[in-house]
C-alpha cells in the first residue's frame, strides 16, 4: 500500500471555509491581541502571556457583560470561547489544552 503525502497547505485552505473562525494573531511585548471571525461575528480579545503551565491568558468579558462589549449573543458566548480556545492551543502550543474561567481562556502545556 503506498503512502499517501499530506499537502499542509491544501489542508489549511480547506480549513478555511465559513465553518472555521479565522484568527489573527498581533502581539506588543508581553501582551497583544487575538482577533477572531466566523460569518457573523468579528470579535477582539486581549492576551498577555501566563506563568508556569498557562502559556498565555486571553482576557474575555464575563458573562452579565458579554453583549454590552461584543454585540454577540450570551447563548454564542460558549461555543464561541470553546472554538477559540481550540484554536489557540493548537496555533501556538504543541499539545495544548485551555480551560475556560468567568473572565479568562488559559492556553497550558
Amino acid at each position: 500500500m503506498a503512502k499517501r503525502h499530506f499537502d499542509l497547505e491544501s489542508f489549511k485552505r480547506r480549513m478555511a471555509d465559513k465553518s472555521v473562525p479565522a484568527l489573527n494573531y498581533t502581539q506588543d511585548g508581553r501582551s497583544g491581541t487575538v482577533h477572531y471571525s466566523n460569518d457573523a461575528d468579528s470579535l477582539s480579545f486581549e492576551w498577555e502571556f501566563g506563568g508556569r503551565h498557562a502559556v498565555a491568558i486571553i482576557l474575555i468579558p464575563e458573562e452579565q457583560y458579554w453583549e454590552a462589549q461584543t454585540n454577540t449573543p450570551l447563548h454564542m458566548r460558549q461555543e464561541i470561547l470553546v472554538a477559540l480556545g481550540r484554536r489557540i492551543a493548537a496555533d501556538k502550543v504543541k499539545n495544548g489544552t485551555f480551560s475556560i474561567d468567568a473572565n479568562s481562556i488559559s492556553i497550558r502545556v
